[in-house]
């Protein structure tokens, strides 16, 4: 989001690299909106979203209305930063879901992520640390999924008290290990997770005590029967809805998933949602935060693709939780590009081409702490303020990694750490 420009400057950017996610400041677009049109991705998606795609004349209206939108943030594009729950929260480790729930790599206690069969894991050391979000206080039960290495007891703090062991059987390969925790140590909000093993043997170089599939958060005891984990890799693929395919987020019935997200000026909520067979119900959902869930959208989801684009802008300038919630007796309901898209701005050309750039990097500063962002902080920099008054100041921008170096690296080549590579303490950017 751009505040409007100040002065007759020619555009400047100021770019200030900070020590954690979610307050780092970065220059152009949202990295999944490549500058393109809402109507590329969202909803419909490319070649078969004109009109004659969808059964509803509210689905074609709404085709229409997104071409004149483009992608503030890309939720598909997203989907391993946002929470699933099905039957229960599902921690996904061994793929890049695992990033959302431990905060990245620094100094988390997880090591490599492998992959050995059909199964991706996360290897733990003798001390690891992850975090998750619960609506509500009371007892749940912890399903680690895994396979011992050093260890096969798993010694489990949650919010900084001892919660009791995990233990894996004796015998190899893939299982799992429950443990059931009292509702005193469970909070309402974010819930701090600490894993200590007392052993560990080295495995490719790495002390493991662990390796680590998945922790399913159940309230309460798990549910009878089979269960399907919601797995990352199964999170996203081409679903065909009446005959038309199209990439999506795909939910098993019952389950919902959530995004947070600031909503900007004029922002909505563009998706399409469809089932190859049976019936559902469909239910999004807006939360802002310390506030009440605002429904968007409730309705059946039948054999034909609808699609739909949701006013959020009574909740422009919030930080609020998106949630898509599904159930009925289809096995499963496919939510096609999921978007929060705004409308294509009047963009005023410079005056000037700019023949160099000089990139300023201010390392662990939040931008709080500066009066460009907030006029009521008592840090006085008279400098950077006079500088902002005659800038372009990018007002909403997040950080690719919570530490330095890959967030650094990302700047200067506009790579995300997972292309340029950079993203261990001895990580150096290759001279390509």
């Amino acid at each position: 989001m751009l505040a409007p420009m100040r002065g007759k400057a020619a555009l400047v950017a100021i770019l200030l690299c900070l020590g954690f996610a979610g307050l780092a400041v970065a220059c152009g677009d949202d990295d999944d909106s490549s500058g393109g049109t809402a109507g590329e991705g969202a909803g419909g998606g490319g070649e078969g979203s004109g009109d004659e795609g969808g059964g509803d004349s509210e689905s074609a209206a709404a085709r229409r209305e997104l071409a004149r939108t483009r992608i503030h943030l890309g939720l598909m594009a997203t989907a391993h930063l946002a929470d699933v729950d099905h039957h229960g929260l599902y921690m996904d480790f061994g793929t890049p879901a695992r990033m959302h729930w431990t905060m990245g790599r620094w100094h988390s206690g997880f090591g490599s992520d492998v992959t050995a069969g059909d199964r991706d894991f996360t290897r733990v050391g003798t001390d690891a640390r992850a975090w998750f979000h619960l609506d509500e206080a009371g007892p749940i039960t912890l399903r680690f999924r895994g396979r011992p290495q050093g260890s096969r007891n798993i010694n489990v703090f949650l919010n900084g008290q001892s919660a009791g062991v995990a233990s894996f059987s004796a015998g190899d390969g893939v299982q799992d290990a429950d443990l059931t925790i009292e509702a005193r140590l469970v909070h309402a909000g974010e819930n701090a997770l600490m894993l200590r093993s007392s052993d560990a043997r080295p495995v490719q170089g790495e002390d493991v005590a662990t390796e680590i599939d998945s922790i399913w958060v159940f309230r309460g005891a798990p549910p009878e029967g089979e269960l399907h984990p919601p797995r990352y890799t199964e999170l996203v693929r081409e679903v065909t809805v009446g005959g038309e395919g199209r990439e999506s987020v795909v939910l098993r019935t019952p389950s919902n998933i959530r995004w947070y997200a600031e909503i900007p000026e004029g922002g909505r909520l563009s998706l399409g949602y469809g089932v190859a067979s049976g019936a559902a119900t469909i239910r999004v959902t807006a939360t802002p935060e310390g506030g009440e869930a605002r429904v968007l959208h409730e309705g059946p989801v039948s054999t034909a693709w609808a699609d739909r684009l949701l006013d959020m802008s009574s909740l422009a300038g919030e930080v609020a939780r998106v949630e898509i919630a599904v159930e009925g007796e289809a096995d499963e309901v496919a939510i096609s590009a999921p978007a929060i898209v705004v409308p294509i701005p009047e963009q005023a050309l410079a005056d000037a081409t700019a023949r160099s750039a000089i990139v300023l990097l201010i390392d662990t500063l939040r931008a709080d702490k500066l009066r460009a962002y907030n006029p009521d902080s008592r840090v006085q920099t008279p400098t950077l303020d006079a500088f902002a008054e005659q800038a372009a100041v990018f007002e909403n921008a997040q950080a690719p990694e919570n530490w330095t170096k890959p967030s650094v690296a990302s700047v200067l080549t506009s790579l995300t750490p997972t292309t340029h590579n950079t993203k261990e303490q001895s990580s150096s950017l290759p001279a390509s």
